[in-house]
């Protein structure tokens, strides 16, 4: 097998790529399937979205949606007020429930995309998303 890198890749390097192995006799194999390679000039920007939208009592569960509008192949960190919530079963899904806790909560997340599988020690990461602030309304007693 072999292998087409692109090293410090620009937007510029952006299409459709084939490939077609040759051998020794001067055969050639069939033109492979395209891939198309997208180099995007800004990072994307995560954006959450939280259900339910209408109010909220302590105890209720929330569910939020960190959302990218590229597709696969993310995880996502996310973020209660400052600090990063740690050891998430559900860092390869995009949703994170909560419990509503009195008081005002901001809630962002954000996506990272590891190199598994080339040598380069760097990982991508989209913007944060905006805060999202889930209020809890005082139940009736």
């Amino acid at each position: 097998m072999q292998e087409f890198r692109i090293w410090s890749v620009k937007h510029s390097d952006s299409g459709t790529y084939t490939c077609r192995g040759h051998g020794r006799d001067s055969q050639s194999s069939e033109i492979s399937d395209a891939v198309t390679l997208t180099v995007s000039v800004e990072r994307p920007k995560a954006t959450v979205r939280v259900n339910p939208q209408s109010s909220v009592y302590t105890g209720d569960t929330v569910t939020l949606s960190c959302e990218l509008q590229q597709e696969t192949g993310w995880e996502f960190q996310w973020y209660k007020n400052i600090h990063q919530l740690q050891n998430l079963s559900s860092a390869q899904e995009n949703t994170l429930k909560v419990t509503a806790d009195a008081g005002d909560t901001e809630y962002k997340c954000k996506a990272v995309r590891r190199n598994y599988y080339t040598q380069s020690s760097y990982d991508y990461f989209t913007k944060c998303s905006d805060p999202v602030k889930i209020t809890v309304r005082a139940g009736e007693t």
